[in-house]
């Protein structure tokens, strides 16, 4: 009896697979090759093979069936992501702004949210709020007023806050309107490590963004809400008055609400989601199957408590599902999950027999048809992954141990502990390697942590869901109750935060490939069929099959091990003919360069006018470069551009040193103020503060770095002049080769630089623009009488391209991170300095007598 369900067990694993390996071809000949094959010629194969399948037999069909699959998948990626009709919005914006005037309806309901992030936002001089919200673009508007059809989505944001829906004369969801504002087209990645968001915007229909300046550029227009968007606002309305009706104060309000509503705004404690983060129990505030399970599993046996009447049960359980549906967006893991929770209880309902494992991948293919965007989401890996794994393993591995735990009262006990722990571990093992690849984290404590979170989540919810109902009829009653949830949040909190304090809580990992993540899988998957050994013998596996197995588990894990860890090694250090290496991130209006020699590295400078830039952009571009770990940290004056994401990104990339001037250690000493909350908060997580100024020397490697700027006596009327001054020299082949940077140095401190030190004796071969190059007459003649080779300028689109410093450019290779992104400048052993940006390389190569700039290969 158990053939028919193995062999249905792998048609739907087959079918999964060909549907997922057509949408994976299809990308990697866009994304490698350039090739996109019009949606229209995987159709016609699969159309061809479909006629094969009507006239041929045996091995044939089944083979045209497969084939005709993998078309099917990479048709419906080529048609959502790659594809777009004539009169998609897409092809009427560009990269640069451009003023437009759209009509159109709004899809997603306005959203308050603060312009700045991080960590150093509180203290921010600016931080106003902002709207957010997305509109379906129907016509855009001409000079003259007339309309053009247009077809796709906007993400908008007006720099003004406006009244939000349930709000009295707020605009809500299914609202026609007229805006006007600024529109760009979708940006690419400006920085490694980052994520290449467009085609999954694409596959949403969304073909741009616009700012709009004022609230009274969006402008009401008359029409009637549609049936789903009068919906959609209900809900919203449900979901504005339950988010009132949450308790309670700071973390765990915000805890709770990310619970209960799947709101994350209030989670903006970014401390406390990191710690959830690191501890491996953050999918406990992003509300997925885990959450609808722990419902459904309550509901079951509250009704339970009336008898046994299963077709009650599960129709009490689809009404639970359709009440967490009206309370939470529609958002991918909750479709998910309800798609799964959905099926399985039809099937139930319905008393067929299934097979779960089948089930779940037709669930997933049927899910990839819509979104096929989605299978290189981490969270859809890890929601199937880790389901399929539980279904295929834990049987097994729960079957082989518990028996051995003894009978009577106390091995129920300590039988549902061991089951829930080696249940944990089984969802450990599957999602570590997917987590190491996506985020480069591993989590060593998330097998216990997660056995002692799911309970007071399991409290939080059912409490929660109870209490807002009750509140929505007799809020007397329901506040007892929903303060039972706030509870169990704050002791879900403080859990988090103790064990995030212990040691070895997290492990920051380099870069993982993924064939390595593949193999990884496979190999965890038969470490686990291993463990329930006993389980596969009563199978009447031969021993001696088994031990030849466990030999190649053992052989390919150390295998795999070793090349990991060769990859590590070479990616983290730098190769052999390089002998320094620069790379300036792109973000924005400031600065952050990481500076290498050998395995060595210092981070000069840390910030943006977005003060969010350290919680992901630095520390995600710092792995994807091979230096996830950088020890010492420079910030060069107290201006809040150069160190806004330093407080953000210190654990992340493991800062325990940071050097500063004596001028910004006084304005650290003024209550109050950005550098007193930086300093305070480095110094409790244990991270050293120490004062540099003119004279003092540092290495990196090989390479030896002086002081220049500031003295400690030097006393400026702004920070600017207090910038600190770099100079590098690094060995070569071809004889000493010198960096620079200066950061905002100008006016009164470029003067006493230059009162000091002969601008002209320097003859740097790289230099990072003063002031990212604001135009000065002063800085501009300093840069000319310097003379570098290369100029690197970290700035925003503001900067880009000053005419005025067009007679130093025709001299040197100029390089701007708003123009390109981020750029990374190599100092070979030869002598060479190598400039690379985008995909384009630039070779200065050096003697004593000349200087060849040219162009290299793309």
């Amino acid at each position: 009896m158990r053939r028919p369900a193995i062999a249905l067990r792998r048609r739907g694993v087959w079918v999964l697979a060909c549907i997922g390996g057509g949408i994976v071809l299809a990308w990697w000949a866009h994304a490698t090759i350039g090739v996109v094959a019009p949606s229209a010629m995987w159709l016609g194969v699969a159309g061809a093979l479909a006629i094969v399948v009507g006239v041929a037999r045996g091995v044939v069909v089944r083979s045209a069936v497969l084939c005709g699959l993998v078309c099917l998948g990479g048709a419906t990626l080529t048609a959502q992501s790659l594809e777009s009709p004539r009169d998609d919005l897409r092809w009427m914006v560009g990269d640069d702004l451009r003023l437009v005037c759209v009509e159109g309806v709004v899809s997603h309901a306005p959203r308050l949210v603060q312009a700045q992030r991080g960590r150093l936002a509180s203290v921010a001089a600016y931080n106003p709020m902002l709207t957010r919200f997305r509109v379906r673009v129907e016509h855009v508007l001409d000079d003259a007023g007339a309309r053009r059809v247009a077809h796709g989505a906007l993400y908008v944001r007006v720099d003004e806050p406006m009244a939000v829906w349930p709000a009295a004369e707020a605009m809500g969801t299914g609202d026609r309107v007229r805006l006007t504002g600024f529109v760009t087209g979708l940006k690419g990645p400006s920085n490694p490590g980052e994520r290449d968001m467009r085609a999954r915007a694409h596959a949403r229909g969304v073909s741009g963004s616009m700012r709009v300046a004022r609230a009274a550029l969006v402008e009401p227009m008359e029409g009637r809400p549609s049936a789903l968007s009068r919906v959609i606002r209900w809900r919203d309305a449900v979901r504005a008055r339950a988010l009132q009706k949450i308790d309670g104060g700071g973390e765990s309000r915000g805890v709770l609400a990310a619970l209960l509503l799947g709101e994350r705004d209030p989670v903006d404690d970014f401390a406390v989601e990191s710690a959830f983060r690191r501890v491996g129990v953050a999918h406990v505030l992003a509300i997925s199957g885990l959450h609808v399970g722990i419902v459904v599993l309550l509901v079951v046996m509250l009704v339970r408590i009336a008898g046994d009447h299963p077709r009650v049960q599960w129709a009490v359980v689809l009404c639970a599902i359709g009440c967490m549906a009206v309370l939470i967006p529609a958002r991918a893991p909750i479709l998910r999950a309800v798609l799964i929770v959905a099926s399985v209880v039809a099937a139930d309902m319905a008393g067929r027999r299934y097979d779960r494992l089948n089930m779940l991948a037709l669930v997933a293919a049927v899910l990839l048809l819509f979104r096929p965007m989605d299978l290189f989401d981490p969270g859809f890996q890890l929601s199937f992954g880790v389901v399929a794994g539980l279904i295929a393993l834990a049987p097994g591995v729960t079957a082989r141990w518990i028996p051995a735990l003894g009978t009577g009262a106390a091995h129920h006990v300590w039988a549902w502990v061991v089951q829930a722990l080696l249940a944990s571990s089984v969802a450990w093992s599957i999602a570590t390697p997917i987590i190491a690849y996506h985020f480069g984290l591993v989590s060593p404590m998330a097998v216990v942590s997660s056995v002692i979170a799911i309970p007071l989540v399991g409290v939080a919810l059912g409490f929660g869901y109870v209490g807002l109902g009750l509140m929505s009829v007799w809020g007397g009653l329901g506040a007892p109750v929903l303060g039972v949830a706030s509870a169990a949040s704050g002791w879900l909190v403080g859990l988090v935060l103790w064990l995030d304090g212990l040691p070895g809580v997290a492990v920051r990992v380099p870069t993982i490939g993924a064939v390595e993540t593949i193999i990884a899988l496979v190999l965890v998957v038969g470490w686990w069929r291993v463990v329930s050994r006993p389980l596969v013998q009563s199978m009447g596996i031969d021993l001696a099959k088994q031990q030849l197995r466990t030999t190649g588990l053992v052989a390919a894990s150390l295998g795999l091990a070793a090349w990991i860890g060769m990859g590590w090694y070479g990616a983290t250090r730098l190769p052999r003919d390089v002998a320094l290496r620069i790379d300036t991130l792109a973000v924005g209006d400031g600065s952050a360069h990481l500076i290498r020699v050998g395995d060595d590295a210092l981070l000069f400078d840390c910030g943006s006018n977005w003060y969010g830039v350290g919680q992901r952009l630095i520390p995600d571009a710092l792995r994807a470069l091979g230096a996830p770990r950088v020890r010492r940290a420079v910030i060069s004056h107290a201006d809040i551009d150069h160190f806004s994401g330093l407080l953000d990104a210190a654990e992340s990339i493991g800062v325990r040193e940071v050097l500063v001037t004596p001028q910004f250690v006084a304005s650290s000493l003024r209550a109050g103020t950005p550098e007193a909350l930086l300093v305070n908060e480095l110094r409790a997580a244990g991270v050293r503060i120490d004062v540099i100024s003119e004279g003092a020397g540092l290495r990196v490697g090989s390479a030896d770095i002086a002081v220049l700027h500031p003295r400690v006596v030097d006393g400026f009327d702004r920070d600017n002049a207090a910038a600190m001054v770099f100079d590098i020299v690094v060995q070569t082949n071809a004889g000493d080769r010198r960096v620079m940077f200066f950061g905002d140095l100008d006016g009164a401190g470029l003067e006493a630089f230059c009162s000091r030190y002969a601008a002209g004796g320097f003859q740097p071969d790289v230099i990072e623009a003063p002031h990212h190059g604001s135009a000065r007459a002063s800085s501009i003649a300093f840069v000319r009488d310097l003379g570098p080779r290369v100029v690197i300028q970290s700035t925003g689109p503001s900067r880009v391209d000053d005419e005025r410093w067009d007679s130093v450019r025709a001299r040197c290779s100029w390089w701007c991170t708003a123009a390109g992104g981020a750029i990374s400048a190599e100092v070979l052993r030869s002598g060479t300095i190598r400039v690379c940006q985008a995909g384009r390389t630039e070779i200065v190569q050096q003697s004593d007598d000349d200087v060849d700039v040219g162009s290299g290969k793309p």
